[in-house]
């Protein structure tokens, strides 16, 4: 039988990993410091083990990576505002947290997927920059990662939060009007995973995906607006894979890219892949996330 840790496996994303490989039949492990979170989870999925701890600490990752195949890293912390303000929390979990991991898997002989962001490429926030740095330790480890946008609906996105404002009738603040996101639902950010982990080059996996801009959520759920203005650290519009990297170190492979580490400039483009340029989701399709 299979064995896979999820770290952070109480959070979002977490939580749909131990749904998809509990369903599949694999023995999963979740590392997670939230204990009402596991308590919940242990009745909904008998027979997944949890253990209590946090990726900061070196030994309770030893002893989590124990008997496992495939160890998925979604462990963080993720909100760009408390970044900004208490660097060194993200530097311990975002950046140490993913060293101890990356060292754990490797001296109990498993595999190991990162979870990335689109903050991660060019990087002008701490939560990018941690990030960023954590796929370079994963990487050079022979790891793969995978670097993706907001994932729908998931915990602390705006789609949500607007959803709530929406059912009090308060109007939705917007930072910038021109503001655009790349987006993935649950579904494609667990089959990138899969594909991430079926093969160990140290590399990193970007799907192809369409962006929306931040007012057609707006229109779309037909509310009033205020202009708040952007937050220290935000982004007008996001990166997924920057111009060096195209410079010979991105493999197109069909329905994602691979950013590798060995350059080939027979592979060379002049191109950047970016939420302002990148195709746009469609009303229908805006529609189906909104579940309107």
């Amino acid at each position: 039988m299979d064995r896979v840790l999820i770290t952070g496996g109480t959070g979002s994303l977490g939580r749909k990993l131990v749904k998809h490989y509990f369903k599949r039949g694999w023995k999963v492990r979740v590392l997670s410091r939230c204990e009402d979170k596991q308590s919940r989870l242990k009745i909904k999925y008998p027979g997944v083990e949890f253990v209590l701890g946090d990726v900061r600490d070196m030994e309770t990752c030893y002893d989590a990576c124990k008997g496992v195949d495939l160890v998925i890293h979604t462990a963080a912390l993720k909100r760009i505002e408390f970044g900004e303000e208490f660097p060194k929390e993200f530097i311990d979990t975002n950046l140490k947290g993913t060293k101890n991991m990356v060292e754990c898997a490797s001296a109990r002989m498993s595999d190991l997927v990162f979870i990335s962001t689109d903050k991660a490429c060019k990087p002008i926030n701490v939560y990018g920059m941690t990030k960023a740095l954590a796929e370079k330790i994963v990487t050079n480890a022979g790891f793969n990662c995978v670097r993706y946008g907001n994932v729908n609906n998931s915990r602390g996105s705006v789609i949500p939060y607007w959803l709530e404002l929406r059912k009090k009738g308060e109007p939705l603040p917007v930072t910038n009007t021109d503001m655009t996101r790349f987006m993935i639902s649950f579904d494609e950010a667990i089959k990138l995973i899969e594909t991430a982990s079926e093969t160990m080059e140290g590399a990193i996996y970007v799907p192809k995906l369409k962006s929306v801009r931040l007012m057609s959520i707006v229109d779309a759920l037909g509310c009033d607006f205020e202009v708040v203005g952007e937050r220290p650290g935000e982004k007008l519009h996001e990166v997924l894979i920057n111009e060096d990297e195209f410079r010979g170190r991105v493999i197109d492979r069909g329905k994602y890219y691979t950013v590798v580490k060995q350059r080939d400039m027979r592979r060379a483009k002049k191109f950047e892949y970016s939420s302002e340029t990148a195709e746009r989701i469609n009303t229908k399709e805006l529609n189906k996330i909104l579940c309107l």
